[in-house]
């Protein structure tokens, strides 16, 4: 073929070609603007809110009820913002309380009951209180059969030998050793050397010694151990400080079976154990005069000073060697006052005559007042001691 019909085929093919590609760009675009027209027709479709019938209900008839309501002549609105306060009218009841002895001025707990202890007894014994009171002496209780530990010591061991027996060698041998060990203490009061013996664990609290004849036992019962310790060689050293009414020289007079030694500003002033323990004797020319239980004489102290209203270290060691029966009897005189008397007689170990004597009625020592129950059980023998006198406890400054 020639050259010009060649050409003019392919003209022809390219005409076809563009005619049919611009018809279906022609057709593309009609679809395309059908559909977008589809789809906002869609999405910009308001929604139809639902609208509820309303419907017209018949209304019941309610009836009101009537409460019959008793009217009152008086009526008051309440007031609920306001506090109530209920005024009460306070009688005075007159109710008797059971007494409590030799507590004074205070209601401090004492220590722990104790081994054996039935428990807290705030009654006041002749021992002193289970609660510690105003000018009261803080005492405890040692066992000089029983070590720390509670077995036998040294001294329990030769009692448990004796079986008890008073008239056997290794009893009176337990004597000896057990004042040894008690002069071994007075000897600089060093409660040092008695930590090795048992000590109750209950404290008592006196404010007098004035205990009359009573069992030995009822020393180990006021310390809670009586289950512990037999009623014999046994000890209680008594602690504190007393200040005198007034000023001016004072001694004690008394005595005890068996111990009973007093120490004033550090100074032995008294031993007035039935036998003495000590070293200190009096020099009183009427020493051992007095008349006391069983015939036996009180004891003599020495003069010792006292300012009033200060405050002064006082110790009491008392106790029990055999067993039996044990007292003490711990009166106080002051130089230049003159107290009633009483008459006694005796006879002279020298000239075996019979010589009668004008005896002091001296007042019981003691740091507080006591009550009358604590009184009685003292058992105070008028004509021996009063317990009106003064009280070494407080301070009248």
């Amino acid at each position: 073929m020639n050259n010009t019909v060649k050409n003019k085929r392919i003209f022809l093919v390219h005409k076809k070609t563009s005619a049919l590609v611009l018809s279906i760009a022609v057709h593309l675009t009609f679809v395309l603007v059908a559909l977008t027209f589809v789809a906002v027709r869609v999405y910009i479709t308001p929604e139809h809110a639902f609208e509820p019938v309303s419907v017209e209900r018949p209304r019941m008839k309610l009836r009101k009820l009537q409460v019959p309501v008793k009217e009152q002549k008086k009526s008051q609105a309440p007031q609920l913002r306001h506090r109530l306060v209920a005024k009460t009218k306070l009688t005075e009841v007159n109710i008797k309380m059971p007494e409590i002895s030799g507590v004074i001025g205070g209601t401090g707990y004492g220590q722990g009951s104790g081994l054996g202890s039935p428990g807290f007894v705030f009654d006041m014994d002749l021992f002193g209180s289970n609660s510690r009171g105003d000018g009261t002496f803080v005492g405890h209780f040692y066992d000089l059969k029983q070590t720390k530990s509670g077995g036998l010591s040294e001294i329990g061991e030769l009692l448990d030998q004796s079986n008890g027996n008073k008239g056997d060698s290794s009893f009176q041998e337990s004597r000896e050793k057990y004042r040894a060990a008690l002069a071994r203490f007075l000897n600089g009061w060093n409660t040092g050397r008695l930590d090795d013996y048992f000590m109750a664990p209950r404290e008592k609290f006196a404010s007098a010694f004035m205990i009359p004849q009573i069992s030995a036992d009822e020393a180990p019962k006021a310390f809670g151990v009586q289950e512990q310790v037999k009623p014999r060689e046994w000890s209680a050293l008594y602690r504190g400080q007393i200040t005198a009414p007034e000023s001016g020289k004072y001694r004690f007079v008394g005595l005890a079976d068996d111990i009973m030694v007093v120490r004033v500003k550090k100074s032995i002033v008294i031993d007035a154990s039935l036998t003495p323990i000590s070293d200190w004797r009096s020099s009183d020319p009427d020493d051992r005069k007095y008349e006391t239980y069983e015939g036996r004489k009180c004891v003599i102290g020495d003069w010792f000073f006292l300012k009033k209203g200060q405050a002064t270290p006082m110790d009491v060691l008392i106790g029990e060697e055999p067993g039996g029966y044990f007292y003490c009897q711990l009166y106080i005189q002051k130089e230049g006052v003159k107290y009633p008397t009483s008459s006694e007689s005796f006879t002279d170990p020298d000239t075996k005559k019979t010589v009668t004597i004008q005896r002091p009625i001296l007042p019981i020592f003691k740091t507080a007042e006591l009550s009358g129950k604590m009184v009685e059980q003292m058992n105070i023998e008028a004509k021996w001691a009063t317990c009106d006198g003064p009280i070494f406890g407080h301070s009248d400054n």
